[in-house]
């Protein structure tokens, strides 16, 4: 017997098996690998701010350069995995992970939203969008004349 459940022609059960529709899927690949390259990108800076007598005023954009380095894989994988409509999904993929990072923080630091924190929303969408652009005209295939 076959059970269906459809939630926005986002997940569907059948057989009981889950399936997840692939845009769903490539987003969530995206937006893992942009938050692994935000860490690596963090522990090297942290790396390079213990060898080197920085202020700690330096920590807070080095943090932000960071999270936009991974915003941009983040949308770049999304649409080299989906190959269409990197503006959105790219887009898409910058507004989860910025909302990853953000209650992360929230819920870390017990902090409030600054100025600081929609900058960093406009940074990361904007470069996230960008790389979904770049990333879908990556994988077009261009004839040679």
């Amino acid at each position: 017997m076959l059970y269906y459940s459809i939630v926005q022609g986002v997940l569907f059960l059948k057989r009981k098996k889950f399936i997840v529709n692939p845009a769903i899927k490539h987003i969530i690949l995206g937006v893992v690998s942009g938050a692994l390259a935000s860490g690596l990108c963090m522990v090297a800076c942290s790396f390079l701010l213990t060898l080197k007598d920085f202020s700690p005023s330096v920590a807070t954009p080095l943090s932000n350069i960071c999270l936009v380095v991974g915003s941009f894989v983040s949308g770049f994988v999304c649409a080299i995995l989906h190959k269409s409509r990197g503006l959105v999904y790219g887009a898409l993929a910058g507004v989860i992970l910025f909302a990853i990072v953000t209650f992360t923080a929230l819920f870390v630091n017990n902090g409030d939203i600054s100025i600081n924190t929609l900058l960093r929303f406009l940074f990361m969408i904007v470069v996230s969008a960008a790389a979904g652009v770049f990333g879908v005209n990556k994988t077009a295939k261009h004839k040679m004349i």
